[in-house]
């Protein structure tokens, strides 16, 4: 029964990324159009990096983005393939480690793994825009900065400086990192007081959670200086969205009702129902526009 419950979430993962390969697309899809349209898809300048975006600063998601332009020359379904496999197999592994540690019982630990199968949604970061899963990585970084505390034997130098990085990475991927950072640190620092175990435990949970917070308060600082420096407390979209009025929503719509398997069998009752479409839309604005009058 154990290895049931255990393999049920991992089966799950394998079922979503067999699906992305039978049914994705290998188009770039709205944040996506960023960097192809400012010509920096394959750019590793500071400049770019730190530049600010969604508002955010994720210089360390634009090095993957970079990275996958480079490799794989962008390709959609590769590069989300991999980050899915990648970043939810992880977060499971990491689940399933940290579950392993806490409770001693594994019948326990592993009915609990399966309920992990609820998290496996790849819509949520997966499917849409190739960078959405850059946050999901703040989650990421704080796992594996809790499984290092707890689990893992090691030195409290090595585990301050393991904790410090994972949260600078996790605190530059996406705003939600810095806080994620800080908040861990915060918590780490104050369990430690009440941590039962012996001095050695106490003393990784007291470097990690400073690791922690010094990489939280410095990720923090920057992505509040994005906010209320720079856009001054406004939200300013990585993407100018496109209205029915402008023809570049019609394009789009277009192409989404014309898609690759459409175009090689059923192109005429795609574009018949684009052009149902478009007479709707066109009584739509006529109407509005004789109220308007």
């Amino acid at each position: 029964m154990q290895r049931i419950f255990v393999a049920l979430p991992w089966l799950s993962l394998i079922i979503c990324g067999l699906s992305w390969l039978r049914f994705g697309i290998d188009l770039p899809l709205g944040d996506d159009w960023g960097t192809y349209i400012d010509g920096t898809m394959r750019s590793f300048k500071l400049s770019y990096l730190f530049a600010h975006g969604n508002d955010t600063l994720y210089p360390v998601g634009k090095i993957l983005d970079t990275l996958a332009y480079r490799l794989i020359d962008g390709n959609t379904i590769a590069y989300q393939l991999i980050s899915m496999i990648g970043v939810l197999g992880l977060l499971l592994l990491l689940q399933w480690k940290l579950l392993s540690f806490t409770l001693k019982d594994k019948t326990l630990a592993a009915s609990a793994f399966s309920l992990t199968i609820l998290m496996l949604q790849p819509d949520t970061y997966w499917g849409w825009q190739n960078l959405a899963y850059h946050q999901a990585l703040p989650l990421l970084a704080c796992l594996t900065s809790l499984y290092i505390v707890l689990a893992l034997q090691w030195k409290a130098t090595k585990v301050f400086l393991s904790c410090f990085v994972l949260g600078l990475l996790g605190g530059f991927s996406y705003i939600s990192g810095a806080f994620s950072s800080l908040t861990l640190g915060i918590v780490l620092l104050i369990a430690h007081h009440f941590w039962r175990g012996s001095d050695f435990e106490k003393s990784r949970m007291r470097f990690g959670g400073l690791g922690l917070l010094i990489s939280g308060l410095i990720s923090t600082t920057a992505q509040m200086w994005v906010i209320t420096g720079i856009q001054k407390g406004t939200h300013i979209p990585g993407l100018r969205m496109a209205l029915p009025t402008e023809i570049d929503f019609w394009l789009f719509m277009m192409g989404k009702n014309c898609t690759v398997h459409d175009a090689a069998n059923q192109s005429t009752g795609s574009f018949t129902g684009f052009d149902t479409h478009c007479c709707r839309s066109s009584m739509l604005f006529r109407f509005l526009h004789i109220s308007n009058v």
